[in-house]
């Protein structure tokens, strides 16, 4: 079974030697075969970059999209032993890696997502990847912060906005995709208001065929 092993976490900015220090951390003890990084905040990605949050011997390929200023930042990393990348779509919300799971002799497409916090544009999100999955016609892995809830009990101590919540569960109906459960614990983001209030907006929709892929994400509740 490969099943260890997709991990995603919005880092909220990989600038100071703490943060590396975590995910570094973080990867070494997973060891998983793909990791999804969103907010990367970095005008650049380099070897030396990687080396700090994978390991200096690591066996990491990368590819990137990078921030606009201090905004957003998309890296995605795949351990060559896992999976090899055929070609790869590169987007400013997404990172789309065609290739082959080796353990499982399988094509398939990866992707890395980030969405804003914006109900429009996550509508247009959900539109052009819908049209880039069906393009492909492979099965699918998508992770990432899609910055909205599927379901009521994803939010807690918020007011539920059924509208742009609807767009979603039909994006994945549509495409026939499983909302695997996370490990790690049951929101991945908090706000900081005098009222808290928790929100699963992290989550890994999968193929059918990927459905006992073991996934990791980290909770964002404050930074770091």
């Amino acid at each position: 079974m490969f099943f260890n092993l997709f991990w995603s976490w919005n880092v909220r900015g990989l600038g100071n030697r703490v943060k590396r220090a975590s995910v570094k951390k973080t990867v070494a003890k997973s060891k998983p075969g793909v990791l999804f990084l969103q907010e990367s905040k970095r005008e650049n990605v380099d070897d030396c970059l990687i080396s700090q949050i994978c390991g200096r011997h690591h066996n990491f390929s990368f590819i990137y999209f990078t921030s606009i200023g201090a905004s957003g930042g998309l890296i995605s990393c795949w351990n060559e032993s896992f999976f090899i990348k055929k070609s790869n779509i590169i987007h400013i919300r997404y990172i789309v890696l065609v290739g082959k799971l080796l353990t499982l002799d399988k094509d398939c497409a990866l992707i890395n997502i980030y969405a804003l916090n914006n109900h429009s544009e996550r509508r247009e999100l959900w539109e052009d990847l819908r049209r880039v999955i069906g393009g492909l016609r492979l099965p699918v892995v998508l992770g990432g912060d899609f910055n909205i809830v599927r379901r009521p009990e994803e939010k807690l101590g918020a007011l539920v906005q059924h509208r742009a919540m609807g767009d979603f569960p039909d994006f994945i109906e549509d495409l026939g995709l499983v909302d695997l459960p996370l490990n790690g614990g049951s929101f991945t983001w908090s706000s900081h208001r005098e009222e808290l209030s928790y929100y699963r907006l992290d989550k890994f929709l999968m193929c059918w065929v990927f459905r006992h892929a073991r996934i990791d994400h980290r909770n964002r509740q404050g930074g770091l």
